[in-house]
């Protein structure tokens, strides 16, 4: 899972580095539309997917190969509902949905196109999205790892062709993006799904396991619906905060684009291991074993801290060169090292919140989490980001405190509640017998 997101980071730093050369305007409008509206339709297919994840986790420590095949099926099917939303929402409401996060035209009239034509392509995102996290939560993280590789390679390559005019092909700049990401995603969801429909993976999945079960779509559902919420609200805050930055002038959205996607460098990092300590929870608590969850959860964070901590440490060092290399501009430069400095700081709160809180969900502990998260985004990290953003505080600054403070208060009360220690207690499945030993 890891060296899946290390390819993912090198695509980021391409496609970051590609997008740059178009100039500000585009630099912002493209991360805008990706970190900000594109990411409120990612993370709700990643909130599906954490949650068709724990189920799959669950029967496969509890022994149940077909209901775990038959989780994987009917998390398609949702998915494929999700795909027609996005279709349809991209063909009709783009431009007013850009305009949320810019007000500004030069950064609209690249934004709009381009969002509409991104969320025409997603279905690739979306499969291959739900399709990995069936396979991690099985146990088989190498073969999205595989996947992952190649996708990577076919859209680095085809974004640089399509956007600058190389290999014959005609020079599309800001639409390349576009199709370029789609050519490789698309490469990367054939090969999941003739791995996944041939058996050659930890799921064997045939025509049965997609008719409807209406019992296991709510059971799914039911879990998902809250990370979704959960994760759609942190959009939201971050298109608003996008919407205040916006009123400080281009150079300021330029550098909160350029600063949300170095953000995802650690976090693509990290992550990793918060899910795997995830799916070591509900693989354990399927097969009926708590206190070996309990042991995945502080492997995972000691690991999380060993790899986020130094992060943490070489962007407070050079923040100047990091942001430098992705921008040229001074008044980037400036801004976004500021932005940096403070992201740092939150990171070393975010080594033990996001294994913890990625945790609970694999015990099944979606409204929990949820609860736990959404009042503090919205009674704290905005009106705390209104008041501190004013010209007589600490005006772009504010925005960046505002989000620090929010991540203090969320893994304070996270940890407060994995310490209940009631997770231990979920049941999602039928269990074996306590003394049966499931390794997956």
């Amino acid at each position: 899972m890891l060296a899946t997101s290390i390819v993912a980071v090198i695509f980021q730093i391409a496609d970051l580095r590609f997008i740059g050369a178009l100039g500000p305007a585009a630099l912002a409008a493209v991360v805008l539309a990706n970190q900000g509206i594109r990411q409120l339709a990612f993370l709700a297919v990643m909130g599906l997917s954490w949650a068709s994840g724990t189920v799959v986790a669950w029967y496969v420590g509890a022994g149940d190969a077909e209901s775990a095949a038959r989780a994987a099926g009917q998390t398609f099917l949702i998915g494929a509902c999700l795909y027609a939303l996005l279709a349809l929402l991209g063909g009709m409401a783009a431009g007013p949905i850009f305009e949320l996060v810019s007000p500004t035209d030069e950064v609209r009239a690249i934004g709009v196109p381009y969002l509409r034509l991104s969320f025409l392509l997603s279905y690739a995102m979306v499969f291959s999205q739900l399709g990995g996290a069936v396979l991690t939560g099985a146990g088989d993280a190498t073969t999205p790892m595989r996947i992952s590789i190649l996708s990577t390679i076919v859209m680095i390559a085809g974004e640089w062709a399509l956007i600058f005019g190389k290999l014959g092909l005609p020079a599309l700049g800001v639409t390349g993006v576009a199709v370029g990401t789609a050519a490789g995603a698309t490469v990367g969801l054939v090969a999941l799904l003739r791995v996944l429909l041939a058996g050659a993976g930890a799921l064997q999945l045939r025509p049965r396991h997609f008719v409807p079960d209406s019992a296991l779509l709510r059971r799914i559902l039911s879990l998902a619906w809250q990370p979704m919420l959960q994760l759609s609200t942190r959009v939201v805050v971050t298109i608003l905060f996008a919407r205040l930055a916006a009123g400080f002038g281009t150079a300021a959205q330029a550098a909160f684009a350029v600063g949300m996607r170095v953000d995802l460098i650690p976090l693509a990092l990290g992550l990793p291991i918060a899910n795997a300590a995830s799916t070591l929870v509900g693989q354990n608590l399927g097969a009926n074993r708590p206190e070996r969850a309990a042991r995945s959860v502080w492997l995972a964070t000691t690991w999380h801290a060993a790899l986020l901590w130094p992060l943490a440490v070489a962007l407070l060092v050079v923040p100047d060169r990091i942001v430098g290399f992705f921008a040229s501009d001074p008044a980037v430069i400036a801004l976004g090292v500021t932005y940096l400095r403070y992201s740092a700081v939150s990171f070393f709160f975010m080594a033990v919140y996001m294994v913890q809180f990625r945790s609970l969900q694999g015990a099944g502990e979606m409204l929990a989490v949820m609860v736990i998260s959404v009042p503090i985004l919205l009674a704290v990290t905005l009106p705390l980001a209104y008041w501190l953003s004013s010209p007589a505080r600490l005006g772009l600054s504010g925005l960046w405190a505002a989000s620090l403070a929010s991540i203090v208060v969320v893994t304070f009360a996270t940890a407060a509640w994995y310490a209940t220690g009631r997770w231990k207690q979920r049941r999602l499945v039928a269990q074996p017998a306590p003394d049966a030993v499931v390794e997956s």
